[in-house]
């Protein structure tokens, strides 16, 4: 009788893990992301999540290094998750890729940890990841802070990742005519928009940046001239906007 108390008593602990106040914003509700069939409403402020996990590398679909030194202790050692792909559009609905750098307060019977996006799960050939239940294939770091093996659940929460500094942009590949492309790093909100400027543009000039899978990408803007600064101005999924 005292186990089966013991494991009732932490199945309500894990059904009411996301009563604490968190990110309480816009876009709480959320189906059929990025135009994927799936039958189920997921609210970003606490909802049930499907837990499997495998072997990250260090780069992911969203084309960030993990382990760069401006990230958070806890990604740095591995704290990251791969997003099922439904879901890529991230918990304010935008365009794929927007879950990337996203972070989330996953709670199971065995611990509590946040996490970031920081690979994709795709639909083809990855039945689980395919819209019935929202999902999480995290890296095997994250499912040890956590306790799971193969096949799991907990409760997952949206929450502002806990960044210190600036943001930061990872230049993937540039040529002389005007090509960029870069993953920006470090930010507490995901990003919605982005745009570039060169130093000796007017300050009112921005070139807009398109999404390039994860990353983000600019083509047939005026090239830098060697040594000239390149400004940034991005706009999070709240509205916020960083120059």
């Amino acid at each position: 009788m005292k186990s089966i108390l013991s494991l009732w008593l932490a199945v309500c602990l894990i059904l009411t893990a996301c009563d604490d106040s968190g990110s309480k914003n816009v876009n709480n509700k959320l189906n059929n992301v990025n135009n994927h069939t799936n039958n189920i409403t997921i609210d970003p402020d606490c909802t049930s999540v499907r837990l499997t996990s495998y072997t990250a590398s260090n780069g992911g679909w969203c084309e960030f290094d993990r382990t760069l030194p401006v990230l958070p202790a806890f990604v740095r050692d591995g704290m990251t998750t791969a997003i099922a792909e439904p879901w890529n559009g991230g918990s304010y609905g935008g365009d794929p890729g927007e879950s990337c750098g996203e972070c989330w307060e996953i709670d199971t019977i065995g611990g509590s940890q946040t996490v970031m996006v920081h690979d994709l799960c795709p639909i083809e050939g990855n039945p689980l990841c395919a819209g019935a239940h929202f999902h999480f294939d995290l890296s095997t770091e994250s499912a040890a802070a956590l306790d799971t093996a193969g096949l799991d659940e907990g409760r997952a929460r949206r929450v502002p990742c806990p960044v210190t500094g600036n943001v930061f942009a990872q230049i993937l590949d540039w040529n002389q005519w005007g090509f960029v492309r870069l993953q920006f790093v470090n930010h507490r909100i995901p990003i919605r928009g982005a745009e570039l400027r060169y130093g000796s543009e007017p300050e009112d000039t921005w070139h807009a940046m398109s999404r390039s899978g994860g990353a983000w990408a600019i083509s047939g803007a005026p090239a830098a001239d060697a040594g000239e600064p390149i400004f940034f101005r991005i706009t999070s999924a709240q509205g916020e906007t960083v120059a």
